[in-house]
């Protein structure tokens, strides 16, 4: 689960819907699978599935999503016999065992109980740690995997603290590969609502990665990194200054001396779309305006962000519904096009839907 050909092995084939849904036309990275597969790489521990209905479908006795109630508890014994296996891997020579080792740290993420576990996943991101980029973005990726929605599942709080300290550590390591310093930004956000030691201990995680992604001397991918990870804390972990600097970014192009590249942009506009107000509908929709003369990449974003501010806030839809239609009668570029009918769509589906 470190690549996007592993983790969508690990995840669960993506179906078709919505794979086509989230495709862009030459946004090949890992941000953008990682945006559409963040929901099941995220909340794998939930004691609750569900099943999304088809978007044309959702009326009548299919209203929302089919909710139903699966345990993930292990039984302590098999619980233990998959902890043993995942720590024997580890310790196998490297080499041919490089991708079940990779593996094996981020299921130990989602398996730990002990600090001794948490202490195998953060010697791997030590600097003079012997370990490949590979194994140290897994490492930084099983960090993220702590995260307990059950209080009665999470680790003690001088443990999670330990992980939060290695992850930070490792996002600020420049001699690490920018993709293994991303990953570790990610998950210090998947743990800013599990307990600290700290009284601020999501107040402290926030300001990390509000420091990480407004220094413009870091790699684009560890700034879409602490973007992504400020996106995954608790609300009231991110003040009103965090949410100014990430509309100036997100609407104006920076702040100051700041001026991020299309792709920090991109995401940026996304994230202010997960965080912010309605209030912010209206200016995300003037990127789409033919006049505006957005870039290819932040027009794109900006028709994924109207869709999640539609779906936060049933209110701004109309508004938002008509700006779509408008680019679309506008817009020529494939890419943006296609994006812009699978917002609609999203739009069309949480309205029929009944949900906000």
């Amino acid at each position: 689960a470190t690549s996007p050909t592993l983790a969508k092995r690990a995840s669960g084939r993506l179906s078709e819907t919505r794979r086509a849904a989230w495709y862009v036309p030459g946004q090949t990275s890992w941000i953008w699978w990682y945006e559409a597969n963040r929901e099941r790489f995220e909340d794998l521990r939930r004691r609750r599935f569900q099943t999304p209905v088809a978007p044309l479908f959702g009326v009548g006795k299919a209203r929302g999503p089919v909710v139903g109630t699966l345990s993930v508890r292990i039984a302590p014994r098999q619980r233990q016999r998959l902890i043993d296996t995942t720590l024997d891997v580890l310790d196998q020579p490297r080499g041919e065992w490089i991708h079940t080792q990779a593996a094996s740290l981020v299921a130990l993420g989602k398996l730990a109980e002990t600090p001794s576990h948490v202490e195998r996943l953060t010697a791997v991101l030590a600097p003079e740690a012997k370990a490949t980029a590979y194994l140290r973005e897994s490492a930084a990726l099983g960090l993220g995997q702590l995260k307990r929605t059950d209080a009665q599942l999470r680790l003690g709080r001088e443990a999670l603290d330990a992980a939060r300290a290695a992850l930070a550590a490792t996002i600020a390591e420049d001699t690490f590969q920018p993709r293994t310093r991303a990953f570790a930004a990610l998950s210090l956000g998947l743990l800013g609502d599990q307990p600290s030691a700290r009284n601020d201990g999501a107040r402290w995680t926030a300001d990390t990665l509000f420091r990480t992604w407004i220094d413009s001397d870091q790699p684009d991918e560890v700034q879409v990194g602490a973007l992504m990870g400020m996106v995954r804390l608790p609300p009231d972990a991110v003040t009103s200054v965090m949410r100014l600097m990430l509309e100036g970014c997100a609407l104006r192009g920076g702040h100051w001396n700041y001026r991020p590249s299309t792709l920090v942009r991109s995401n940026a506009i996304i994230a202010l779309a997960e965080i912010g107000t309605a209030q912010n509908a209206h200016a995300l929709a003037t990127l789409l305006d033919k006049d505006h003369k957005a870039p290819v990449g932040l027009r794109q974003a900006a028709a994924m962000a109207v869709a999640i501010l539609g779906e936060r806030f049933p209110a701004t839809r109309p508004q938002l519904g008509r700006a779509i239609l408008a680019a679309l009668d506008e817009t020529r570029e494939p890419g943006t096009r296609h994006t812009l009918v699978m917002s609609l769509g999203r739009l069309l589906a949480a309205e029929a839907c009944g949900g906000s």
